[in-house]
């Protein structure tokens, strides 16, 4: 087999990997649309999908979207880091389960709401901060 060939069946598995990557993250986020707020409840909770350090799929999202925003005149020194409510769920219940139920709760009536869903997504940057708080304590 030539290094070309070779290299080209290596590059088609990685991206397929990297498709089922994506396909379990999103099963994933399904599985916690059945999950209640209330981290107290028991209950099961979907296993965490997979993440590949380097996916090239979201390299190319993210160049794309550095390129847009240089387009745009953006000139914001870091960008802000944007959390899914599936992300922000996944973190604050493995602190739940490590006994820190009290203060993901209070992190979340921080935030202003009674539940997580309530959350406006603005706030998942603060929640996450006082998350890796609690975590790092």
């Amino acid at each position: 087999m030539n290094p070309q060939h070779r290299n080209a069946l290596i590059a088609g598995i990685n991206r397929t990997m990297e498709g089922l990557s994506q396909i379990a993250q999103a099963l994933e986020a399904d599985g916690w649309e059945g999950v209640e707020d209330e981290y107290a409840l028991a209950g099961a909770r979907p296993v965490a999908a997979a993440r590949l350090e380097e996916p090239a799929f979201q390299a190319e999202l993210d160049e794309r979207l550095e390129a847009e925003q240089a387009q745009h005149g953006s000139e914001s020194a870091a960008p802000v880091r944007e959390y899914t409510l599936e992300e922000v769920r996944s973190f604050l219940a493995e602190l739940s389960q490590q006994g820190y139920t009290a203060q993901v709760r209070q992190l979340i009536l921080d935030a202003g709401a009674k539940a997580l869903s309530e959350v406006d997504p603005a706030k998942f940057g603060q929640i996450m901060a006082g998350a890796e708080e609690i975590a790092h304590a």
